[in-house]
């Protein structure tokens, strides 16, 4: 269950980060989620891909994993909110910066 976690994790933070690689310094609300159709498509392709190493058996062998029950996929999910929570403010301290020191 380790492995599956820990892949689980890694792809919610992927998840994060996609959303939050639209712009370097817009925030991605004001930016949108909803707006590029084909990131959408990809996350909805990696969290089908992953769902497939986690409850077909025999990717389970290949790939060492175990199928997880809601409370796993909460727990893993929960990486995606803290990466955009994290670079939303990494935004929001440079577009602070740049009002106060704009460079010219």
């Amino acid at each position: 269950m380790a492995t599956t976690m820990t892949l689980m994790g890694i792809v919610a933070a992927q998840v994060g980060a996609v959303l939050c690689c639209r712009s370097d310094r817009r925030s991605l609300f004001s930016v949108g989620i909803f707006g590029n159709k084909l990131v959408l498509i990809g996350i909805a392709s990696e969290m089908l891909l992953l769902a497939v190493l986690v409850y077909v058996p025999f990717m389970q062998n290949i790939f060492n994993t175990a199928a997880v029950g809601v409370n796993e996929w909460g727990f893993a999910l929960l990486w995606a909110p803290v990466i955009i929570i994290l670079d939303e403010l990494r935004k929001l301290i440079l577009r602070t910066r740049e009002r106060i020191s704009p460079t010219t």
